[in-house]
């Protein structure tokens, strides 16, 4: 009673203490995505949607981004609180490599919603995976590399939103810079129709192949394949009196 100060009852409402969202992390899907909200007070009881409180969620909520959720307090309960959940780009997939011998160039597939990409090289020394640059781009060129050398690549997406929301990581390619061309140091016949050669070993190659043909530019055919360091070959039934045309060329696993 506001005037003489009597109390015959008294109810004790328990504020909310637990606000949650059912997910804070997606992942593009092409499709509208909203998690649910829980409230729940310091007794541990559930608050019930547009009785004790009312959402409003920021439109869009399809491509990557960062998207904010408002919950309004009503009722027995005043005040407001805001939550944000992300939609983070796609996992980069489909990557394909073209090489010289101290460069690879790494190419992808496009990201919707990406912003940008980071390129990870595997360093063997950590065995981490370290970041390597940041793209806006759907390829890169890495330039300085050894030749004959086999190098592993990550790469993932990014958007930018009130900060960078990161795609999962790619899987691991694995690519090789192309090996040195050798040259043919010796080359002998005999009349058994044996021609033997040998030519010069470059570093970081898997093996070697041998080709010959009867024309100097065309209609080649692989002879035989050597491995690592083998810098001695040959080619048994030839015919006497024709001319034959040698290429080897080295090749990395």
């Amino acid at each position: 009673c506001s005037v003489c100060g009597n109390v015959s009852k008294t109810t004790t409402v328990y504020y909310p203490k637990t606000i949650k969202l059912s997910k804070t992390a997606y992942t593009y899907n092409g499709k509208v995505q909203t998690p649910s909200v829980t409230v729940k007070d310091t007794a541990g009881n559930t608050l019930k949607k547009d009785t004790d409180y009312t959402v409003k969620y920021e439109s869009g909520r399809k491509a990557p981004g960062k998207y904010t959720v408002t919950i309004t307090f009503k009722g027995k309960y005043e005040g407001t609180k805001k939550l944000t959940y992300t939609i983070a780009p796609k996992k980069v997939t489909k990557l394909s490599a073209s090489q010289t011998t101290t460069t690879i160039t790494l190419k992808w597939s496009k990201v919707t919603g990406a912003d940008a990409y980071r390129v990870y090289k595997y360093n063997s020394k950590t065995k981490k995976y370290e970041k390597l640059k940041d793209v806006t781009k759907n390829t890169l060129k890495i330039s300085k590399l050894k030749a004959g050398t086999a190098y592993k690549y990550k790469v993932r997406a990014i958007t930018k939103d009130d900060g960078s929301i990161y795609g999962a990581y790619s899987d691991v390619f694995e690519a090789a810079t192309k090996c040195k061309t050798p040259s043919i140091s010796k080359l002998t016949s005999s009349k058994k129709g044996v021609a033997s050669l040998t030519w010069t070993n470059v570093s970081g190659e898997s093996g070697y192949q041998v080709y010959y043909s009867t024309k100097k530019d065309s209609g080649y055919k692989k002879a035989a394949s050597y491995k690592v360091n083998v810098v001695k070959g040959s080619k048994k039934k030839l015919k006497s009196g024709k001319k034959y045309y040698f290429k080897v060329r080295a090749y990395k696993k």
